[in-house]
């Protein structure tokens, strides 16, 4: 006999909630709670046609409700459309899911990760606070415990914990400590460091290591201790990878040339914390973007990010650790009481020769 699942939408401009209920004999039913939007066939709207139609493809169960959170499109038509779980209203960890669309609305695929449909007492055994103690054992030094989340672990047909975040130092390294305390047991289910050191060959300074964020097969060049502080192409995106070693130490390799700046930016910014007391590179705990692959003899500032070209003979990436200390000398001033305004050089952007 085929299931059939009674939804309800709840759309906003920005995310859209589908509701998953228990089965009833009937169709499929849809029922809109705002106007519906003006074209039927959006690559969202195949997207949630989908989640209505194949709970079986998601591993649903009837206490499952779905927020569709974002959507990327790529140049060449395609469209990712990401969902995230709730279970009986917890966060569900590693219940999320894609749906890829064409551009005329078509479904292409789905990636799920989740094996099975959940099913779990919602109902803890220990309570925050226990979970709390528990998860700031897990790392050295910690210093702040943020407060205990209650979520569904998507582990079989489900694992109720509390998700912690403990921050401080673990064996004296900066440490964000994401921990996954059993609601049940008190034993940690899992955890992971947000605080990672990829290891990066750059061209100027060698075998180095650099913040970066991610896990798995996904990184990203965005450093989690250092906010602000990312590095990609012309485009402004970060650079990803499906592990976390970057570049090859070539000249002419442009991630590469972003091991470079992230290590030279962490240094500064280290530097400044120790020497000076500053927080971050804009005394405010933050950073900027660094952008590479500028078709030009230039580095700059212009306001927002840094920006690095190539030497002379196109050889080498204008990244060394001078001159990426110079441009963000220039976020420094500007962020700094007195500005960086005027004609000398604390108000201008570098052109380098090399």
């Amino acid at each position: 006999m085929k299931r059939s699942v009674a939804f309800a939408l709840v759309a906003s401009a920005s995310s859209l909630a589908v509701a998953l209920s228990a089965p009833s004999a009937g169709a499929v039913g849809l029922t809109a709670q705002a106007p519906p939007a003006a074209s039927p066939d959006t690559p969202a709207q195949a997207a949630d046609r989908l989640v209505e139609s194949e709970p079986a493809i998601l591993r649903a169960s009837p206490k499952d409700r779905f927020l569709r959170h974002s959507a990327l499109a790529t140049k060449d038509g395609l469209n990712y459309i990401a969902y995230e779980r709730t279970y009986a209203g917890l966060p569900v960890y590693g219940g999320d899911f894609v749906v890829v669309t064409n551009a005329t609305g078509g479904v292409l695929s789905t990636s799920v990760a989740q094996t099975e449909p959940l099913s779990v007492s919602t109902t803890p055994k220990i309570d925050a606070a226990k979970a709390a103690e528990i998860a700031r054992t897990q790392i050295s030094d910690p210093a702040e415990v943020a407060a205990p989340k209650l979520s569904v672990m998507a582990q079989g047909r489900g694992r109720l914990a509390y998700e912690v975040l403990v921050t401080g130092a673990d064996r004296g390294r900066e440490s964000k400590m994401r921990v996954f305390v059993d609601a049940v047991t008190g034993e940690v289910a899992e955890k992971s460091d947000v605080v990672r050191d990829g290891s990066g060959t750059s061209y100027y300074n060698g075998p180095v290591t650099i913040g970066t964020s991610g896990s798995g097969t996904s990184y990203s060049m965005t450093d989690p201790a250092r906010p602000g502080i990312r590095c990609g192409g012309q485009g402004g995106t970060a650079y990803t990878g499906t592990d976390d070693s970057w570049g090859n130490g070539s000249g002419t390799n442009l991630e590469t040339a972003c091991v470079d700046a992230m290590y030279a930016v962490s240094q500064e910014w280290d530097m400044l914390k120790s020497w000076l007391g500053r927080n971050g590179i804009d005394g405010n705990g933050s950073g900027f973007p660094a952008r590479v692959g500028l078709s030009d003899v230039n580095a700059y500032w212009n306001g927002s990010y840094t920006n690095f070209g190539r030497s002379q003979d196109g050889q080498r990436q204008a990244t060394p650790i001078d001159v990426v200390a110079h441009e963000f000398g220039h976020a420094i001033f500007q962020t700094t009481p007195g500005g960086s305004s005027g004609s000398n050089e604390k108000g201008r952007a570098q052109r380098v020769h090399r």
